[in-house]
């Protein structure tokens, strides 16, 4: 309600003289506002109920009004009680509807899931009897199989064990002259041969074996497997087997017409190898070399050494030359020391100046081998 004092403006307006207009002029600007509207509202009220007052045709008019009024209201809530009680009876009818219909839906519901739950056992007993005649089938067939692959594999047992005899009896009618071809290196050689041949064939008797000792360079056999190929070279010695017949051994593996070859072993029938331990491991040319000592006592050293080079070859992200490189360096190691003996026991007598220049060479070469982590 906006009044003098919030707009800040004046109005002048003329008022007779009455009892009080001294305490109305002592007001504040809002406080008049204020009584000036109340007394407007008053004034107009006033009026209103004095023409209500004096008017009897108005009275009369707001009775009937107010009667009729009353009438509507009556029949309006007439109307909202009848409403009121059909919505209950569609209720109630709704209810008995709705529980039929579920009870409908029900047994409908569950003819039709017992049909279909009849059949799935009627399936299901047909799945199971199809399901026991074919375990049975299986059952016979695996019967059969399994007595044929064991009338298979007796029959070869049968075969191996008639070879083996074969062979034993032949062995033993070679047994008599095995003193006497024992004294000839070539025929001893041969006999040593022919038995490394026929142990091969025993240990390994899925592998290709080729005898390859009349063919320069190509050791005494190559056997073949589905993943490798390893040469073997075998000595019939009495004493040790020298390094010269190692460092042969050496050149055929890394000959070029060799390139087919993976592994090789060298094997010494009665005796060791000389400045090789018995399994010794070395790599030449990117191949792995082995060693062993008495093979005809430890034949089955052939077939540990093979698993081990298949182990080996068979890791594709083996780095085998680091190995090669130290096997090397300890060699030349050895000759290195050797040769250095020779000429420190040569000079030590006439050049005593020189011995010392060869100590310093042995200093360095001691340094160089340190560094590249090999012993020396």
């Amino acid at each position: 309600m906006t009044t003098v004092a919030d707009t800040m403006s004046t109005t002048s307006v003329e008022i007779n003289t009455f009892d009080g207009i001294h305490r109305f002029l002592e007001l504040s600007y809002g406080d008049r506002a204020s009584v000036i509207q109340l007394g407007l509202h008053m004034q107009k009220h006033g009026k209103q109920l004095q023409l209500s007052t004096q008017n009897a045709t108005w009275q009369s008019e707001m009775t009937e009004t107010k009667q009729k009024h009353a009438k509507e209201l009556a029949v309006a809530r007439q109307e909202c009680d009848a409403l009121r009680t059909k919505i209950s009876e569609l209720t109630r009818d709704f209810s008995v509807e709705k529980t039929t219909l579920a009870s409908t839906i029900t047994e409908n519901a569950h003819v039709t899931f017992k049909s279909q739950l009849d059949n799935l056992r009627e399936q299901n007993a047909m799945l199971e009897g199809k399901l026991a005649n074919a375990s049975s089938e299986h059952h016979q067939v695996i019967r059969a199989q399994l007595k044929e692959q064991r009338e298979f594999y007796e029959a070869k047992l049968s075969q191996q064990s008639q070879g083996f005899e074969t062979i034993r009896s032949t062995y033993e009618e070679r047994l008599n002259t095995a003193i006497g071809r024992s004294q000839n290196s070539t025929i001893k050689g041969k006999d040593s041969e022919e038995e490394l041949f026929t142990s091969l064939n025993q240990l390994f008797p899925t592998a290709i074996i080729e005898d390859t000792h009349n063919i320069p360079g190509r050791g005494d056999f190559i056997v073949r497997f589905d993943d490798v190929v390893m040469m073997v070279e075998t000595k019939n010695y009495t004493r040790n087997v020298q390094k010269s017949e190692v460092d042969k051994f050496y050149r055929d593996m890394e000959s070029q017409s060799n390139s087919d070859i993976q592994c090789g072993l060298l094997l010494s029938m009665n005796c060791g190898i000389c400045a090789y331990d018995d399994f010794a491991l070395e790599v030449r040319s990117g191949k792995p070399l082995m060693f062993l000592h008495n093979i005809r006592d430890n034949i089955t050293h052939v077939r540990i050494a093979t698993h081990m080079f298949r182990l080996i070859l068979g890791q594709k992200s083996l780095d085998l030359s680091n190995t090669e490189l130290r096997g090397r360096l300890a060699q030349l190691a050895k000759s290195v020391k050797t040769n250095y003996q020779r000429q420190k026991n040569h000079l030590d007598k006439y050049y005593k100046q020189s011995l010392g220049f060869i100590e310093d060479q042995q200093t360095y070469i001691h340094e160089l081998f340190t560094s590249l982590c090999v012993k020396y």
